[in-house]
């Protein structure tokens, strides 16, 4: 996934180490040995036949969704538009395979999270705090999309990852008062797809939103080797402490 980025969608190899949350110069090395490793064996570059789009679909996904995140975390200074180029491979995915219920989610956590791009920042530059945007500024269009999708990814009862985060996503987007105990719900089955420190992170902060906050307090504390260069860490535990 990290040469692909690399090779395919022109991100850098600092932008690349920050999406797998590692060094620049680990992330170097690990590009450079995967090269070598495609030189030697012999791959050649090849579009898979259907057959194969199954066991790759998870792969390029993620590699559109690391896309999409690289772009949106950049914010306004971002000069490429990566993040509706993101959602433009999403839509031809789907396009492939219609039905899929994790393109599905993948196209939908995209959706509902651009929507929200125009209330993030405040007149300084400043990220404003989901629950502190003004809704008015969110695109009503991509929100409608992304809720419909999701609903429907659902529905196919082929549950994954992204249609977890994009449930997550349609949480805090319907309604003003969020139900933050089915937030930890969903990021309780997440973490048996991605055990992550992210994810721990996350489901933390939903933790002590629903008045948990020494169970939340612990759960964060444990990650501080794991997220050290991590800012929303520490964001997290400033607000928490």
């Amino acid at each position: 996934m990290a040469l692909t980025l690399r090779t395919i969608a022109g991100l850098s190899t600092a932008e690349i180490a920050r999406a797998f949350l590692d060094n620049e110069p680990a992330m170097a090395a690990r590009l450079t040995r995967a090269k070598a490793r495609i030189a030697g064996a012999g791959i050649p570059f090849a579009v898979p036949g259907p057959e194969a789009w199954a066991d790759r679909l998870q792969s390029v996904l993620a590699v559109i969704y690391l896309i999409f995140n690289a772009a949106y975390t950049a914010g306004p200074d971002e000069p490429r538009d990566l993040c509706a180029e993101a959602i433009y491979l999403a839509r031809m995915i789907l396009s492939l395979r219609p039905g899929e219920a994790e393109a599905e989610g993948c196209l939908a956590l995209m959706l509902l999270t651009d929507a929200r791009k125009a209330a993030r920042r405040d007149g300084l530059g400043g990220v404003v705090a989901l629950t502190d945007q003004n809704r008015a500024l969110w695109n009503a269009g991509a929100t409608a999309e992304g809720l419909a999708l999701i609903a429907a990814a659902m529905a196919r009862r082929a549950a994954g990852p992204y249609q977890i985060k994009a449930a997550i996503a349609a949480c805090h987007m319907q309604g003003t008062a969020v139900d933050w105990l089915q937030i930890v719900q969903l990021y309780d089955r997440l973490l048996r797809w991605e055990p992550s420190p992210v994810v721990v992170l996350n489901r933390a902060v939903a933790l002590a939103e629903t008045g948990a906050l020494a169970e939340a307090l612990t759960a964060l504390m444990e990650l501080e080797d794991a997220l050290a260069d991590y800012q929303p860490f520490h964001a997290a535990k400033a607000e928490l402490l």
